[in-house]
């Protein structure tokens, strides 16, 4: 009975990685449509501040055309910074969705503080952006880490350990010597994907 009710535990505990690691996939779409937009359009010209983009909402309900060289040049790229405000508010919306029990209007402020927005500067727009596409990562590679287990072994038993060892020995984010600035595991993996694993986790954690 004890080796059953285990053995249900770990299924359970499986299916709760699965589902956060599902709701990141969509994240993590959401997030890279968003750094898109993030700092500027593809002409290089950058998003508006969040005065440009209000003073511009109310000239497009007026009808005016936005997207004109001469409004541009006052209000910046309005449309590319609603594109960017309507992606970000998908992902909150996601973030919400992807949380257990009722949702507040207090929980949809405290998910809308870790988003980016045309608030930020564009560094720390960009440094949240990153982050969230860091800790999305994560849920999926987790996911990953359970399933490749049970393929060595033919169980989840031992998954979790495994993966706290693993996670104590590969820290989440460092610091570049060169830059001095913070860099993210997912970051450097996705940068050396041509390399074998072993050799991206050993550069890694020196």
């Amino acid at each position: 009975a004890e080796g059953k009710a285990y053995g249900e535990q770990l299924v359970k505990e499986y299916a709760g990685v699965s589902e956060a690691a599902n709701a990141a996939e969509t994240q993590l779409n959401q997030i890279r449509m968003g750094r898109a937009f993030a700092d500027q359009d593809a002409a290089g010209n950058p998003l508006p501040s969040v005065m440009q983009q209000k003073a511009g909402n109310v000239a497009a309900a007026f009808g005016m055309n936005v997207d004109s060289p001469s409004v541009k040049d006052i209000l910046g790229n309005i449309t590319d910074g609603q594109s960017f405000n309507g992606v970000m508010q998908n992902l909150v919306l996601t973030k919400m969705q992807a949380q257990k029990g009722p949702q507040t209007e207090n929980d949809a402020k405290r998910i809308e503080g870790t988003v980016a927005s045309l608030g930020n500067t564009p560094e720390a727009r960009q440094f949240l952006m990153r982050s969230a596409e860091a800790l999305a990562s994560e849920d999926v590679m987790k996911r990953d880490f359970m399933d490749q287990h049970r393929q060595r072994k033919g169980s989840f038993e031992g998954a979790s350990m495994e993966w706290r060892k693993f996670r104590a020995s590969t820290p989440f984010m460092g610091v570049s010597p060169q830059t001095r600035k913070p860099v993210f595991f997912q970051e450097f993996a996705q940068a050396n994907r041509g390399q074998p694993m072993e050799k991206i986790l050993s550069a890694w954690r020196t």
